[in-house]
């Protein structure tokens, strides 16, 4: 996806946001997004989520008596839905999620973090700004659309240009069939150097 005005991306299930914001945001910035307002808003300090939820002491709370019986959240998905009608935000809701669960109290601190993370991860995730590289793409392809790079992961990526001593000055022959990745890998192999490169790539290119 570019990045410009009017852009969208689906950074959330079922939430295409606006990327404009994204624009003149140096690398390394954090954004949260809100599925619920369809928004994204930059943050300075992530929280210490350490912080909230200490574990340097002992817990006399246990999950032994607990049972995931779907019954101990109050909040029912007609009053999730007003919420959202009404302009709460995701965050916000992510606390009344907190507060509406029955059994939150009696769970163990790591319980606890456990739960406000899938909270957040599925109403408020976080987008982080980086540089692309051929590694990063590999995993973001792996973990959702596996096929288009033939269920190679990052690390076997990694080997397999090993074996091929990858390194600058050097003439490469590539037969691509994961979309023009393998390819870009031995571009970016060279490290600002100089090479020689020949690729026959099967199917559409995509990097």
């Amino acid at each position: 996806v570019e990045v410009c005005t009017g852009a969208v991306s689906r950074l959330a299930k079922g939430c295409d946001v606006p990327l404009g914001q994204l624009l003149g945001a140096p690398l390394g910035s954090v954004f949260t997004v809100d599925s619920i307002r369809k928004s994204l808003t930059r943050v300075r300090q992530l929280p210490s989520e350490e912080e909230e939820f200490p574990n340097g002491e002992l817990d006399p709370r246990n999950n032994s008596e607990l049972l995931d019986l779907n019954a101990s959240q109050k909040l029912s998905t007609r009053d999730i839905q007003k919420l959202r009608d009404s302009g709460e935000s995701a965050a916000q809701i992510v606390e009344q999620l907190v507060s509406s669960s029955a059994t939150f109290d009696q769970k163990t601190a790591l319980s606890q973090q456990k739960y406000v993370q899938r909270k957040r991860k599925k109403y408020c995730p976080r987008v982080f700004m980086t540089t692309p590289s051929p590694a990063k793409l590999c995993e973001l392809h792996y973990s959702n659309h596996s096929q288009k790079v033939l269920g190679l992961r990052s690390d076997s990526l990694s080997q397999l240009l090993a074996y091929a001593n990858i390194h600058s000055d050097v003439r490469v022959m590539v037969v691509d069939t994961i979309s023009g990745l393998l390819a870009a890998c031995c571009l970016s192999g060279w490290h600002g150097g100089h090479g020689t490169g020949l690729s026959r790539s099967f199917g559409a290119p995509g990097f």
